[in-house]
């Protein structure tokens, strides 16, 4: 795996910013897909995006600065071999909020002084564009929310210093976030980005990908 961009990576190591990515069980995930994907099929689509998630992330952040959450067995094996941080999770949990909890305390340990909430479930998400929220995240206090292409949920959230009661994920969280955090003295960002505005929740979600991966296909033409 290729470390990150000498440059960029120097704005994130200096203010110490790690990614955390929690991952639930692809066996489980991606439920509200089922009208257009069976159970096999969203498990593949699940430790796709999850890999790719991570893949990025530690590119981008580099590997010891990239945090993952996982009870899932094949999702914690490649966390391993890729040679990020690894936060087991018990088996069964499905508490989003209780998990990155975790990774926050983990990042808190190593010595973080930002962490970026990466979910394992933006179909769009690129390096540039990662990173560019990053260093978007508020000096401390800070918070930086990246909005879904709804304007309602959290797709990413970035808080500097690192505080899991800030969390809310959940539907209408955006707002949410915003307030908890400036509530606490945070001062709050939105920061929009579409590549990181669709996440795949719902089969319009899904479809909206497919469209745009369809398009990707279509320009790039035919392969030898």
């Amino acid at each position: 795996m290729c470390g990150a961009h000498p440059g960029r990576q120097n704005v994130i190591a200096r203010r110490r910013i790690h990614a955390l990515i929690p991952v639930k069980n692809p066996a489980f995930g991606k439920s509200r897909l089922a009208p257009v994907l069976d159970a096999k099929e969203r498990r593949a689509l699940c430790q796709f995006l999850a890999r790719r998630t991570l893949d990025i992330c530690a590119e981008a952040f580099g590997a010891q600065m990239t945090i993952v959450v996982t009870s899932a067995p094949d999702v914690a094996r490649y966390a391993t071999q890729a040679g990020v941080q690894l936060v087991p999770e018990d088996a069964g949990a499905d508490d989003l909020n209780a998990a990155i909890a975790l990774g926050i305390g983990r990042a808190r340990l190593d010595g973080a002084d930002a962490v970026l909430v990466v979910p394992a479930d933006l179909a769009l998400l690129d390096i540039a564009e990662l990173r560019a929220a990053a260093e978007a995240i508020p000096a401390a206090p800070g918070c930086l929310i990246v909005p879904d292409r709804r304007e309602t949920g959290t797709n990413l959230i970035g808080l500097a210093p690192p505080d899991a009661k800030l969390l809310s994920f959940g539907e209408l969280s955006s707002r949410r976030h915003a307030d908890l955090a400036a509530r606490a003295g945070y001062k709050v960002r939105f920061h929009r980005s579409a590549a990181l505005a669709l996440d795949l929740d719902t089969p319009e979600d899904y479809a909206a990908w497919r469209r745009g991966w369809a398009r990707t296909e279509e320009e790039a033409g035919p392969r030898a």
